[in-house]
């Protein structure tokens, strides 16, 4: 939480440091608009008026430049806008009382000058802070009334008591007038300060948003970070070597890092049993219970007394280890190379495909998934033979489920068609062609999902 508002003071800084060369540039170009005005009406105005205004333009110029600077050399501080802000009315409030030195001193309080205060107190709120709009607001009514006592104690101007035209058209300072005057500058200044804290709030809830939702996507990233570290971890390096077989599998890992596994596990003299799966769910949570299939694979296989019972006592310990939101689809293959011949049992699984001479078989599907309930309805060990020249592959739904540039899915005709065409490579180029054919497939699209492919091919023994 402590990292969070860091950042967001942070970045509501970067904001201030933009709002603050914004200001600048609007400064001098406003500064530029005022010497062009200035110039023109150098024959309209005396000689005394004229060099007041480019006195100040000049002040205005210099100070304006030497922010500039400090920005480049020593970076932004937020004392900054307060400076610029209260030097801005101050260069305002300079050529005021400059203007009442000269013949007619009410000529201070009735300039156009004064106008410009209402742009330089807008600005503030580019800075998203009401103290700031205050301060320099505040500034400026105290200035003018401190302009406009100033001049009525040492006689310069006297207050009447008359109408808007009296204070229009001539020379008099009327008390209405000046009232007025008075109370517009107070109400734009609690008008802008409102604004500013406006601007603030929404800055400060879409920065807020923003880092959020970063935050969530780094958290994310991590997440899918670990699970990919404990997959391929966990995943087997070397594969058996038995005779009369020949395997590979792999897994691919897609955009949402999921729980596919797989592992080929020597069971018993001569005999090899596979499995692949697939926890239901994304990212670390999916890749721990991972962890905990493999391990209970692992344990159980030490003491394998055949399929039904190995697939019975592993649904039992997932039961019992997981919530019931989770499940996990699971086939189990195990192959008697010297017998020819191979039994399986698919939980909620992708049914395995065996390609042979006779063309491609879809094997049947068997029983619900791992982990739903604490024993299985029916767990149908179903036996076929597996003669030398034969191919068995598994694979996970990241496979069948991939889709194309129109949403179409890769789907199981499209792997019987290939296994058809190319069953005559062996266990490793066909598992690379599979997964090149589905990536062209997607035209190079990344992975939705986990994709795993496992292939067992029955070869000559020797």
């Amino acid at each position: 939480m402590e990292d969070l508002h860091q950042r967001l003071v942070t970045a509501l800084v970067q904001e201030e440091k933009k709002a603050e060369r914004l200001a600048g540039a609007v400064r001098l170009g406003f500064l530029c608009l005022l010497t062009v005005i200035a110039g023109l009406n150098l024959g309209a105005v005396s000689t005394v008026a004229s060099a007041m205004n480019f006195s100040v333009l000049a002040f205005g110029y210099t100070y304006s430049l030497a922010v500039v600077v400090i920005l480049r050399r020593h970076g932004y501080h937020p004392t900054i806008k307060y400076v610029t802000s209260l030097m801005d009315v101050g260069s305002v409030f300079l050529l005021l009382g400059l203007y009442a030195s000269i013949e007619i001193p009410s000529v201070a309080l009735k300039n156009y000058v004064f106008l410009i205060l209402f742009p330089i107190i807008a600005l503030t709120a580019f800075r998203f802070d009401r103290t700031l709009t205050l301060v320099a607001g505040g500034a400026a009514v105290v200035m003018y009334c401190g302009l406009l006592l100033s001049l009525l104690l040492s006689g310069s101007v006297t207050l009447v008591n008359a109408g808007y035209d009296r204070e229009l058209f001539s020379a008099d300072v009327t008390l209405i007038g000046q009232t007025t005057k008075i109370v517009i500058l107070t109400l734009f200044v609690v008008l802008v300060a409102y604004q500013a804290r406006y601007t603030r709030r929404v800055i400060t809830a879409l920065v807020q948003h923003e880092l959020t939702s970063r935050q969530a996507k780094e958290s994310l990233d991590w997440e899918m970070g670990l699970a990919s570290q404990v997959q391929s971890q966990l995943l087997p390096h070397d594969l058996p070597k038995i005779p009369g077989l020949a395997c590979a599998g792999a897994v691919r890992q897609g955009r949402a890092v999921g729980g596919d596994y797989y592992d080929a596990l020597e069971v018993q003299d001569g005999t090899l049993l596979v499995v692949v799966a697939d926890v239901s769910g994304k990212g670390a949570p999916a890749a721990l219970i991972m962890s905990e299939v493999r391990a209970a694979v692992h344990l159980l296989a030490e003491e394998f007394q055949g399929l039904e019972a190995f697939v019975e006592r592993l649904n039992n310990l997932i039961f019992r280890s997981t919530d019931r939101k989770t499940f996990v689809t699971f086939l189990a293959v195990h192959i008697m190379p010297h017998r020819g011949e191979v039994q399986y049992v698919c939980a909620g699984h992708v049914p395995p495909m065996v390609a042979s001479s006779d063309g491609v078989r879809r094997l049947p599907r068997g029983t619900m998934p791992l982990g739903v309930m604490p024993t299985l309805p029916e767990v149908p060990t179903r036996s076929m033979p597996f003669r030398t020249g034969d191919i068995l592959v598994c694979c996970t739904d990241g496979i069948l489920e991939h889709t194309d540039a129109v949403g179409d899915q890769f789907g199981e005709d499209r792997l019987a068609a290939y296994l058809g065409h190319h069953a005559s490579e062996d266990a490793q180029t066909l598992l690379d062609g599979i997964f090149r054919h589905v990536s062209e497939f997607g035209n190079g699209k990344e992975l939705e999902d986990d994709a795993t492919i496992a292939v067992m091919a029955s070869v000559p023994r020797g």
